[in-house]
């Protein structure tokens, strides 16, 4: 019976694997897709206490702080109108593709006032001051993070690294070191060699790309990759590049 249970299971990952299935992140929020661009767009909200309420720029009343009158230019669509506790006006979460492919989402006020905003092509708000955000642009890997809305600004909650989890070959001969700054190798790898991108350096703003990374050999070794700025950042490791201009 064991081996039956342990047989589906395992059948069971590969068909979710095979089929591309992404994780449901959050079950517990309702969620939407935001087209009009070249990656799929998700946004998620709690139905309690976020009202979703989509609207283009050219549907704002003229007066509004967030009308357009060209519906082609690069501006924020509104996803979503809720309350802060510390905040007196309504909050907006936006979103825009971007002059040129630059899919990010705006924390702001109904007057107008941005809290701030966030590059990524999926944000969860799972309440009135928390959410997250995920995704591969204008950085060099899948960016998960988490923010917190406090008064006028949005804060990032400090992570002790950035999780990458990026399965890949390296593209050229790569050195791994014992840490960021020493000269003690851990090992050097082939070009072709299987490895994994466990996690990345914290703290860097958007458009400021990591170039610290933890890397695992197929044996099981542990070491940092220092990217040069000099070389392309696409040259290290397949699928390990920065996504946008």
């Amino acid at each position: 019976m064991k081996k039956l249970f342990f047989t589906l299971t395992i059948c069971s990952l590969v068909t979710h694997i095979a089929c591309g299935q992404t994780p449901n992140y959050f079950p517990q929020l309702t969620k939407i897709r935001v087209d009009g661009g070249m990656n799929p767009v998700v946004f998620g909200y709690d139905k309690a206490t976020i009202k979703l309420s989509r609207k283009k720029c050219t549907q704002f009343p003229k007066n509004s702080p967030w009308y357009c009158p060209d519906p082609d230019a690069p501006v924020y669509e509104r996803l979503a109108i809720f309350k802060h506790p510390q905040i007196s006006d309504s909050l907006y979460v936006l979103f825009s593709h971007g002059p040129s492919e630059d899919p990010n989402f705006m924390i702001a006020t109904k007057s107008g006032k941005t809290l701030g905003t966030v590059n990524g092509l999926q944000l969860f708000l799972t309440n009135s001051t928390t959410f997250y955000v995920s995704g591969h642009t204008n950085n060099l890997f899948d960016k998960r993070r988490k923010f917190q809305i406090k008064n006028d600004t949005i804060a990032e909650i400090t992570q002790p690294f950035y999780y990458v989890g990026l399965q890949s070959v390296a593209l050229k001969e790569l050195t791994l070191y014992k840490d960021k700054t020493s000269k003690e190798v851990v090992a050097t790898l082939p070009k072709g060699y299987k490895v994994e991108v466990v996690m990345a350096e914290f703290g860097r703003p958007d458009f400021e790309l990591e170039e610290h990374f933890l890397v695992r050999t197929d044996f099981g070794l542990i070491g940092w990759l220092r990217l040069n700025k000099n070389e392309p950042w696409e040259s290290y490791i397949k699928g390990l590049f920065f996504a946008g201009d």
